[in-house]
């Protein structure tokens, strides 16, 4: 991830005015700008398998699941990301009545890459924590090959749980929901 070069933080309106006309994605930490590189073939087969488990998990229910295309915002700090996948349960919130950015995100789930996860793992979870509705945030290493969730507790702490390598289970009690990481994993390294 790197920085795009600009002359001022945007406010939130700059950056999705921009970010809605432009070709390449781009995220916004308060109010700077980086422009998203593209995933690995790796990273997308985990994307879709974890669609897959978990929109079947979830299938009938009050949560669904969201691909990479969905933004969520992070109002209170004027941020925008696209996670890998995004767990929304009830009705949408959205910023400022768009429709591509969600505010009230249950789950999001981040799919480590050598060049995003100090990243994903620093400022952008740092941001997501500040969302009142987010309950987990899942980070999975296609790489290494494991999984650690970060569960919010009653009072609002968050406390990291055990670190699942491919033979464990992603367990989301948020949601209700264990899948295996065989699952998740499933064709990687064939």
């Amino acid at each position: 991830m790197s920085a795009l070069p600009q002359a001022r933080r945007l406010r939130p309106r700059e950056y999705l005015m921009i970010e809605r006309a432009a070709e390449d994605k781009s995220e916004c930490y308060r109010g700077i700008v980086y422009a998203m590189s593209g995933g690995s073939p790796m990273n997308s087969l985990v994307a879709a398998n974890l669609t897959i488990a978990l929109g079947r998990r979830l299938q009938g229910g009050r949560c669904r699941v969201f691909d990479s295309n969905l933004m969520v915002g992070v109002t209170s700090w004027g941020s925008f990301f696209y996670p890998d996948l995004t767990v929304v349960c009830g009705p949408l919130e959205t910023y400022d009545d768009s429709n591509d950015v969600v505010t009230n995100p249950t789950v999001v789930i981040e799919i480590l890459s050598p060049s995003t996860q100090t990243y994903d793992q620093g400022l952008k979870f740092e941001e997501y924590k500040a969302i009142p509705s987010l309950q987990a945030v899942l980070f999975l290493s296609v790489e290494e090959r494991f999984a650690v969730v970060w569960h919010r507790g009653p009072e609002g702490a968050w406390t990291e749980g055990p670190r699942q390598t491919e033979e464990g289970v992603l367990s989301i009690p948020s949601l209700e929901v264990e899948v295996p990481l065989s699952e998740a994993f499933a064709g990687v390294g064939d």
